[in-house]
């Protein structure tokens, strides 16, 4: 039915088929439209492509569901920022701050990186999260070094610093990319 909704009436996109089926069967569910449409996809009848964006990167960007990577990366350097400086260091809070460092450290600048890399979702959660770490663990160390031949040294207030530039400037970059590559050129 999909396919024949896509000929007869010419849909291109994922909602006006299900408008156009639900307008001809009351009883199918969007589960069953969604279902048969990632069916198609998969056995490569049809070919899903993202959505073409107009408009500037500014409002791109603000879209939280478009620019969630940036928008984590914000919250989880502006977290670490928190813990390191606002909380007091007493036991339940250092947890936290290493909980939270870990993760700054871990995975944020490598995420952004990857991110950077690969804008598209060719690249399921699990390697995602894999590849962040291990990106991580080569870029903070290349930071560190940088940062021994620089004259601010190794201390907690220019690693903060320079990691957080790096990954927010990596999330920003690759926020951009993706803009780009989903922009509608005219």
């Amino acid at each position: 039915m999909v396919i024949d909704v896509m000929r007869k009436y010419g849909c291109r996109n994922v909602k006006d088929i299900f408008d156009k089926l639900q307008h001809l069967d009351k009883s199918i569910t969007f589960e069953e439209i969604r279902h048969a449409i990632q069916q198609l996809n998969h056995d490569n009848k049809i070919t899903l492509l993202e959505p073409q964006v107009q408009g500037s990167f500014l409002n791109y960007i603000t879209n939280l569901s478009r620019g969630a990577s940036f928008w984590l990366t914000i919250i989880v350097t502006g977290l670490t920022l928190a813990t390191i400086y606002l909380a007091p260091q007493v036991a339940p809070w250092s947890m936290l701050r290493i909980a939270v460092g870990a993760a700054f450290v871990l995975f944020v600048p490598g995420y952004s990186l990857l991110q950077l890399l690969f804008p598209t979702k060719d690249i399921d959660v699990i390697e995602r999260i894999v590849l962040s770490i291990g990106l991580s663990l080569a870029v903070a160390p290349l930071i560190g070094l940088t940062l021994n031949y620089s004259p601010w040294g190794i201390r907690l207030a220019p690693i903060v610093a320079s990691l957080s530039a790096t990954s927010i400037a990596l999330g920003l970059g690759s926020t951009y990319r993706s803009f780009l590559l989903r922009r509608k050129l005219p």
